[in-house]
């Protein structure tokens, strides 16, 4: 007899409110970025949930605009049961960044920053070297 595991994932999308919508920015795409490893919570991200956010991150970007725009103070966080991804716009200007980059650059700072890298951190963040943004990958 063979058994069939099924799991399903919810991803969820955040937005903060702006206080009105930009329909531009500067493009930050494929910008360099310098890893920051922290701890910001109690326990970091279970893999699968990460792994899973990847896919639904690459996955989204087929199906909507492959940008979004942040404006400056605000966030961009998509979720998936322990994991989320984030774009922080810190700058005082919009910002737009892609959906791809967002997962490509999000899992290389797990990468360094999550286990099985020791010390365990919780959080791996990508910062802009002019610190006008960061992309983070955390656990909640």
């Amino acid at each position: 007899a063979t058994a069939t595991r099924a799991t399903t994932h919810t991803v969820t999308r955040t937005v903060t409110a702006a206080a009105s919508p930009t329909a531009t920015g500067t493009n930050v795409c494929g910008e360099i970025c310098n890893t920051v490893c922290a701890i910001s919570g109690a326990v970091p991200p279970a893999n699968a949930d990460c792994e899973a956010l990847v896919n639904a991150v690459n996955a989204l970007s087929e199906e909507i605009s492959p940008t979004f725009i942040v404006a400056p103070n605000h966030v961009q966080s998509i979720s998936s049961g322990t994991c989320r991804f984030f774009f922080e716009n810190l700058g005082s200007k919009p910002l737009e960044f892609c959906w791809s980059s967002l997962a490509q650059t999000a899992q290389a700072a797990g990468n360094a920053c999550l286990p099985p890298v020791k010390p365990t951190m919780t959080e791996g963040l990508c910062i802009a070297p002019n610190g006008s943004w960061e992309v983070g990958y955390v656990g909640f």
